[in-house]
């Protein structure tokens, strides 16, 4: 998350970070708590899993793995937008996603790009088409 402590620094890198800044603004992690209007985030510890609730759908949830045979834990991120592909659906998943990950829409369907760098120029590359339950593993817990 960097240095910055305000409320709405949402790109969180990993799940430490979500932690962390729940943990920062929110004195009961384990209560649903207001991150802007009609979304919520719930820290649930007994799984080590983060939910970011959009009216009554997950639309994002971070958590913490540590698979057998790997030698440290990575974060995985699931996305979700309840059939409802709305302009402020997407917005919410984009505001929590990682750096250099974000959803657009071209000819209504929703895509998921991630920024590369090649030959010293960034661009959007990877682009895999959104469904829901699609997961993004972190290298970082």
């Amino acid at each position: 998350m960097g240095d910055d402590t305000t409320k709405h620094n949402l790109k969180w890198n990993s799940f430490s970070d979500a932690k962390s800044h729940i943990e920062r603004w929110h004195k009961s992690s384990t209560k649903p708590f207001k991150m802007m209007h009609n979304t919520y985030a719930t820290f649930d510890p007994y799984a080590d899993r983060i939910y970011i609730n959009l009216h009554w759908t997950d639309i994002y949830q971070i958590e913490q793995r540590h698979d057998k045979g790997e030698e440290f834990p990575h974060s995985v991120v699931t996305l979700n937008s309840g059939g409802y592909r709305t302009v402020t659906t997407k917005d919410r998943i984009n505001r929590f996603l990682p750096l250099g990950y974000r959803v657009v829409q071209r000819n209504y369907n929703w895509i998921l790009q991630i920024l590369e760098t090649l030959d010293g120029e960034s661009q959007w590359n990877n682009q895999e088409l959104f469904y829901d339950g699609m997961q993004i593993r972190l290298p970082i817990a």
